[in-house]
């Protein structure tokens, strides 16, 4: 199911309905196309048209780089975890051995090296994330506004989540392509 603009009265109701329950006039003439339904070329030639049209929200390349982002979160957290179960075999070893003599000075000294890169690679696992949700964030912002552009011509678009941006689903659902909308009365057909 998919909104459409009432041409009679201008406001927005389902797809499935002959009648607008606004105004009570029929709709039967317009008629909703699937984006999917499209050619390879319509499709294309619309998401030239809406970038060309609104180029601060590009995202060309985005959606491979989140997923590269997610890749290497996902190998410093094993890494990260490596380094942890280091750290703590190192500390256990300590504590199980009673005598203090030099050789647990050079434990120690692991123990402190090995803390010193597990807070660093902590510290870089931060980064790679909050790089990562930013271009979700991007990338579905660009997926609802050129949707939004879509429904206006009665083009229907549906937005799939592909399976890294699914653990996004609450950024994804977080954003109003209306707060970006500018009022097309005014003349304005641009983004804000």
């Amino acid at each position: 199911m998919a909104l459409i603009t009432c041409p009679h009265c201008g406001k927005q109701v389902s797809d499935t309905v002959e009648r607008c329950i606004h105004c009570g006039n029929v709709l039967n003439e317009l008629k909703t196309r699937q984006f999917s339904n499209l050619s390879s070329n319509e499709q294309d030639s619309l998401k030239k048209e809406f970038e060309s049209q609104y180029p601060q929200y590009s995202c060309n390349g985005l959606t491979e780089k989140a997923d590269k982002w997610h890749k290497r979160n996902n190998i410093m957290s094993i890494f990260t975890l490596g380094c942890l179960v280091v750290f703590l075999t190192l500390v256990a070893t300590k504590f199980v051995s009673k005598a203090f003599d030099e050789e647990n000075y050079v434990i120690l000294i692991g123990v402190f090296i090995f803390m010193g890169v597990y807070i660093s690679l902590l510290a870089i696992q931060v980064n790679v994330r909050k790089e990562e949700k930013e271009c979700r964030r991007k990338v579905f912002l660009w997926k609802k506004l050129f949707q939004a552009w879509l429904l206006k011509k009665n083009i229907h678009y549906e937005i799939r989540l592909n399976k890294f941006e699914q653990n996004y689903r609450k950024i994804f659902n977080e954003i109003n392509p209306e707060m970006y909308l500018v009022e097309e009365e005014n003349g304005d057909h641009s983004l804000s």
